[in-house]
């Protein structure tokens, strides 16, 4: 009777130090994670943006898939609590901090997720604006030259004077469709 009371107890010791392994591991790399996502390295463009995010993506599928091994653990200390494990309380509390460090990174996801969506659209609006004022400088610049072609004192030839007025007019039609798109897509 006190070998099989004996071998209980080891048995129970040798889940224990499983359980708190598993847990341990899963500690390492919820810390890794925490220090992962709260790096700054978002990007300033749209292209690096997009790298960014593209990168995060791959972070939260691997994320997904480490669930399992925490839910694995969560499912094994509620199994060792259940068999009334003389270490109930020690796995208790290690599921907590678990489950605690797991929310953590999750939250962490979320928010550098967030932070990627605000960093692409600030890009795109900026690539916008600075598209939009080259286009007006260029438009700028043609009017003054189209105002020095077109003298009424002396209307140039046919050909020339037409392709020079389509060419600014289709100009003119193009700068204010990039304007329009401009506004709409970055409503103030």
């Amino acid at each position: 009777m006190a070998w099989q009371h004996k071998k209980a107890h080891l048995d129970q010791l040798i889940d224990l130090q499983y359980f708190l392994q598993d847990a341990k591991q899963i500690d390492a790399l919820s810390s890794s994670q925490k220090v992962a996502l709260a790096g700054t390295d978002i990007g300033t463009t749209v292209d690096e943006v997009d790298v960014a995010m593209k990168k995060h993506e791959a972070f939260e599928k691997l994320l997904t898939t480490q669930e399992r091994k925490v839910m694995a653990l969560q499912e094994r200390g509620g199994q060792l609590m259940a068999q009334n494990h003389f270490e109930s309380g020690v796995i208790a509390h290690r599921v907590g901090e678990v489950m605690q460090q797991r929310a953590k990174v999750q939250e962490l996801c979320a928010a550098r997720k967030q932070r990627l969506e605000d960093a692409l659209h600030h890009a795109q609006f900026v690539r916008d604006v600075t598209e939009v004022s080259h286009r007006r400088r260029w438009l700028v610049t043609h009017f003054s030259l189209w105002r020095c072609w077109f003298n009424p004192g002396s209307v140039p030839v046919g050909f020339v004077f037409l392709s020079k007025y389509f060419s600014f007019h289709l100009s003119m039609s193009f700068c204010h469709c990039s304007t329009l798109h401009l506004s709409v897509n970055n409503p103030i």
